[in-house]
């Protein structure tokens, strides 16, 4: 097909008149190439002209196809195109406002009693003394101290027809009173420390308690540590529950949150578990203090050190001051008529803070946290450590657009080893074209065009 070109025209955009003759309509055609100019061009506003009966259409450049080879051989930064892309994140992509929860559980890495047990240390003739005992042992014990104090002052006969029998009496019983507030055979002083912790008594041989120079009940024994180790040393795991494999799984999607009994929930930021599928737990518990430090891992990298303590101190070694005598009978006293009040549950007493001396503590050091949960407080809770991943899913599924709008590559290519949607960023193309030609083709490559 042949056709003249209007004079002064540019090269870009020109008209164009044919001879088709004035029966045949040339709408069908919208599509050229010219040899003249090596170029296709897009026709379009065909009109038929009755005093010359040629056929007048407007032919536009279409500088993708013209330039194609040129454009195939330029390598760019590409923004987008149209690959399965799973690890950077698309913010073109709106959130949804709903949030789905997955959760994995994992066991708590050691066994807990909720009667717990009692480590009392004490000094005696034997040195300085740690008692493991069951909490009605303890019971049993200071039941008996207080009795034992009860009789100090039936210990002296009064004949009341002799006054100087009455005042040596008096004498008697002051001097034994002194003797025990006073000296090695003091029982209250001699409690250095008392601990409930949520763990199993240990197992061995029962002893005697002896306290000062006080000796208990053979009806009350206790173990006495060292008896095999002061410490438990070891680990546990917990999947992460994700709910995506690629980009989604990051910060700007998704939360995850780890809770510890005795510790809390913790938060982290998803972008530095990329990759990681497991988190490692490894934990120290000291017995003799409740002292428990927890240290969590995602491969070798450390993601947090978190310190608490589950013991619960009770503080039955506290000499308030007052008169002599009725001073530590009264302390004592105080202590059983709280685990009385519980039946002899020790645990019980300090659950509800019940009785005189018995009052509840908790600790914690660890200001990383979202919230504590050190003492007698963590157990009213799961006692499962939980991984949780909250997740705000996208309105569309990344990969279902791709071939429209591409997924982001940031990296710089040859062009021509992509197909489908690429976007590049400031894109520059060379070749025998006219700056305009250029200027139409870098933009159209930083604003998205398809390659086939």
């Amino acid at each position: 097909m042949t056709g003249s070109i209007k004079e002064q025209s540019s090269i870009v955009h020109f008209d164009v008149s044919i001879d088709f003759g004035p029966t045949t309509s040339p709408h069908v055609y919208n599509y050229a190439y010219v040899p003249t100019y090596n170029r296709y061009y897009w026709a379009s506003d065909w009109s038929f002209n009755p005093e010359t009966g040629f056929w007048t259409c407007s032919f536009a450049v279409d500088p993708y196809a013209s330039a194609k080879a040129d454009i195939l051989a330029t390598s760019a930064y590409i923004l987008y195109d149209s690959h399965n892309n799973a690890d950077l994140v698309d913010d073109r992509i709106p959130r949804s406002r709903n949030v789905t929860i997955t959760t994995e559980y994992a066991d708590f890495p050691f066994t807990i009693n909720r009667n717990g047990k009692v480590l009392m240390t004490v000094v005696n003739n034997d040195g300085v003394v740690i008692y493991d005992m069951e909490p009605n042992t303890l019971t049993g014990f200071l039941d008996s101290v207080e009795s034992w104090i009860s009789n100090i002052f039936n210990a002296v006969t009064i004949d009341t027809s002799s006054i100087i029998s009455i005042i040596k009496s008096g004498i008697d019983m002051e001097v034994a009173i002194f003797k025990q507030l006073t000296s090695a055979g003091n029982v209250m002083q001699n409690i250095k420390s008392c601990l409930w912790l949520p763990l199993d008594p240990a197992i061995g041989t029962g002893h005697q308690i002896k306290v000062g120079n006080y000796t208990g009940s053979t009806h009350y024994s206790a173990r006495i540590w060292p008896i095999d180790t002061d410490t438990f040393n070891g680990q546990t795991s917990i999947n992460i529950p994700w709910q995506f494999s690629d980009w989604r799984n990051k910060a700007e999607v998704s939360s995850v949150y780890l809770e510890i009994p005795f510790v809390g929930m913790i938060a982290y930021n998803a972008d530095n578990l990329v990759g990681i599928s497991v988190l490692t737990i490894r934990y120290t518990l000291d017995i003799l203090t409740g002292d428990l430090t927890f240290k969590v891992l995602a491969s070798t990298n450390v993601l947090g050190v978190y310190k608490t303590n589950i013991a619960v101190e009770i503080p039955i070694g506290v000499v308030t001051q007052g008169t002599a005598g009725g001073v530590t009978s009264g302390a004592i006293a105080g202590a059983t008529a709280g685990l009385k009040a519980t039946g002899g549950n020790l645990a019980g007493a300090i659950a509800g803070g019940i009785g005189g001396m018995l009052i509840g503590q908790a600790k914690t050091t660890n200001a990383t946290i979202v919230g504590g949960l050190a003492g007698k407080s963590g157990l009213a809770l799961d006692m499962r450590i939980r991984c949780t991943v909250e997740s705000n899913h996208t309105l569309v599924d990344p990969h279902s657009v791709s071939s429209i709008v591409g997924e982001p590559r940031h990296q710089v290519l040859s062009i021509g080893s992509l197909s489908g949607y690429v976007q590049t960023s400031g894109a520059q193309v060379a070749g025998a074209w006219t700056d305009q030609e250029l200027d139409m083709i870098n933009s159209g490559l930083d604003g998205g065009i398809y390659i086939e």
